[in-house]
């Protein structure tokens, strides 16, 4: 059952990984004729990015709270005796990445929304 537990949760990782390379390669290389503002363009992938990677975060804190070593296998896997999930290994790290492209996010809203103040200021 843990196996399995790991396999979907690695599998989920992975789908969510593909959708956010998907993105962004698809903002990198969108057209340059499109009539949406490159600044809201960037707010929707960015957004779209954190959205992903959060989702991918709890699902592997939420299997890695299943699948972590307890007891004496916990006390086996701290001494490097017993080998960790890799689900359990992925956790801290896919938490980074969430927390840096949520952070990259609101940046890029705040970016879009100097942007906006100052179209509208021109446009006055």
């Amino acid at each position: 059952m843990a196996t399995l537990v790991s396999w979907i949760a690695i599998g989920v990782i992975l789908y969510l990984g593909l959708i956010v390379l998907k993105k962004l390669f698809g903002f990198i290389l969108r057209s340059r004729t499109t009539k949406t503002p490159f600044h809201d363009d960037l707010v929707d992938t960015t957004e779209d990015i954190a959205s992903a990677t959060r989702v991918a975060a709890v699902l592997t804190g939420a299997a890695a709270f299943l699948l972590a070593p307890a007891g004496l296998l916990g006390v086996g896997a701290m001494l490097g005796v017993v080998p960790k999930p890799l689900v359990v290994i992925l956790a801290p790290i896919l938490v980074i990445v969430a927390t840096g492209a949520a952070a990259l996010s609101a940046a890029v809203k705040l970016y879009a929304k100097r942007c906006r103040k100052r179209l509208n200021a021109q446009n006055k």
